[in-house]
């Protein structure tokens, strides 16, 4: 072959190996391409079910509750045990002394009086080390004696539906702390034995979302604003919602007969135009009713049918202002 031949020959492999080269570069970006894609798709699948999970918490917050405190059972605790003094570490030591017998080799060296005075301060140390557990238990004794004494004046307090008290439990275990989507602002009255009224902040413009993503065929996400009607009904039934589960944690801590519940959030007040915190839905929730109800079943904003409630409300309107309700008089008698 002449370098002619040669040439070609060098030029067609280098041709070749480029072509390679440019044909793994492609596959190398269709396959970058596909993997975005496919992240892109699976965000996308992601955003909606995100948004779904979400939704679905905001209208059933009133299927989970807190576990009841048992308050006669605190009120009737057992006191912790005094300790009594224990010799567990000098009767050991004492043992170990009584046992030991100086062997041939003890006696050859002549370490005998050694060994035993140190077996006989192993005993003094042990005897103190028994005293300091002591004290450090009957420490322990008087600082539990001192907390159970609390627990059961407390609960005592409690069982007596002393308003001061129910009020500090309610600050004390906070059930509504860990509950996520509820108002920040809860204001709390318990002027009544029988009876705690609330005011729940719900901050509805915060909390409910004026858009949903929707995944579209193509793999990609699309957001879109919810229709005006279905975004006024998941607003009312997330106020029935957020209501009843924060009667339901109250009833599960305090022995009262009913909550009252006046969920508030700023409305535009027709008067002046601006934005003006009023009071949404009002709704008085008696124990024996609150035991009844099935959670996993009801729908939050029909569960109202079951109390004394006051609530304006029209898929096409949203919420209007309402008075709170005057409670019972028999609720208010103690």
């Amino acid at each position: 072959m002449g370098w002619r031949g040669t040439l070609r020959t060098l030029g067609a492999i280098s041709r070749e190996a480029e072509r390679n080269s440019n044909r793994r570069a492609r596959q190398r970006a269709k396959e970058i391409a596909l993997s975005e894609k496919l992240e892109a798709r699976e965000q996308a699948a992601e955003a909606v079910r995100d948004f779904e999970e979400y939704v679905e918490k905001l209208i059933t917050l009133h299927r989970s509750c807190s576990p009841s405190i048992n308050w006669q059972s605190q009120a009737a605790a057992l006191a912790p045990a005094k300790p009594q003094l224990s010799q567990k570490s000098a009767t050991a030591a004492q043992s170990r002394l009584d046992q030991y017998k100086p062997s041939w080799l003890d006696k050859l060296f002549g370490s005998t009086e050694k060994k035993l005075k140190k077996l006989s301060d192993a005993l003094s140390a042990a005897k103190i080390e028994d005293q300091q557990r002591f004290r450090e238990e009957s420490t322990k004794f008087e600082e539990d004696l001192a907390d159970h004494k609390d627990q059961v004046e407390f609960a005592k307090r409690i069982l007596a539906k002393d308003p001061a008290a129910m009020l500090e439990a309610i600050k004390l275990y906070e059930p509504l702390h860990a509950v996520g989507l509820l108002g920040e602002n809860l204001l709390i009255q318990i002027e009544n034995p029988n009876l705690v009224v609330i005011d729940l902040s719900v901050h509805g413009e915060d909390v409910i979302p004026k858009e949903r993503p929707k995944l579209l065929a193509s793999g990609r996400a699309s957001v879109k604003a919810i229709p005006k009607g279905e975004y006024n009904r998941l607003y009312q039934d997330h106020v029935c919602s957020a209501s009843l589960r924060v009667t339901r944690e109250i009833l599960a801590l305090i022995p009262v007969d009913a909550v009252q519940i006046n969920a508030v959030d700023d409305l535009v007040d027709s008067a002046t135009g601006h934005l003006k915190q009023s009071a949404i839905l009002s709704y008085l929730a008696p124990r024996s009713t609150i035991e009844k109800l099935s959670y996993h079943a009801i729908d939050p904003s029909d569960a109202m049918k079951n109390f004394l409630h006051q609530m304006s409300f029209s898929p096409t309107t949203g919420f209007k202002p309402i008075e709170r309700l005057e409670p019972p008089r028999a609720l208010l008698t103690s």
